[in-house]
């Protein structure tokens, strides 16, 4: 039997902005919508940028949504879509207003932390492998998601968009 766990949305808070709150309770930017590997890689670019002029560093974690069952087994696709945008809210309350989540093609999400290292990308990974795996309450109906998540930190992990990419792709 499943039991829910989080708050929910409704259809009808599908119209609003995600301005979740995290712990603290202040508001979270938007979502960034990118279009495929393309326009992620164009994110990590510009941050690779600012972090070369700077010398600074950041992390990037990958979550991809890999299963969701519902109450009778494999969620429909719409049911799976719905569920896909609870964990990229779940996502949304759980990071920095300073951090920028990336939702390619409402499948995948990447978070990008800015100043973020090895041990800030270790924690973020943690709590989202706890928060995003599990159950979810969609319109009254009780889906389960399991999530892989992978992350990559710059310098540490390479200076290229490309190695950083492939590394974060290698998930958990």
């Amino acid at each position: 039997m499943l039991r829910e766990i989080d708050a929910t949305r409704s259809p009808a808070d599908a119209d609003r902005p995600v301005l979740s709150g995290g712990a603290s309770g202040r508001p979270g930017l938007p979502a960034i919508p990118v279009a495929g590997p393309a326009q992620v890689s164009a994110q990590v670019e510009r941050l690779l940028t600012q972090c070369r002029r700077q010398r600074g560093r950041f992390a990037m974690v990958c979550v991809s949504v890999e299963h969701v069952d519902g109450p009778d087994g494999p969620a429909d696709a719409a049911l799976e879509q719905r569920v896909r945008d609870e964990v990229a809210h779940r996502i949304q309350g759980r990071i920095r207003a300073s951090d920028r989540l990336l939702r390619d093609s409402h499948r995948d999400s990447t978070v990008l932390l800015p100043g973020g290292g090895d041990i800030a990308a270790e924690r973020v990974v943690e709590r989202f492998v706890r928060a995003l795996n599990g159950v979810y309450r969609v319109d009254g109906v009780l889906a389960r998601a399991r999530v892989r998540i992978g992350s990559a930190l710059h310098p540490l992990h390479g200076t290229q968009t490309g190695e950083l990419m492939r590394r974060a792709a290698e998930r958990l």
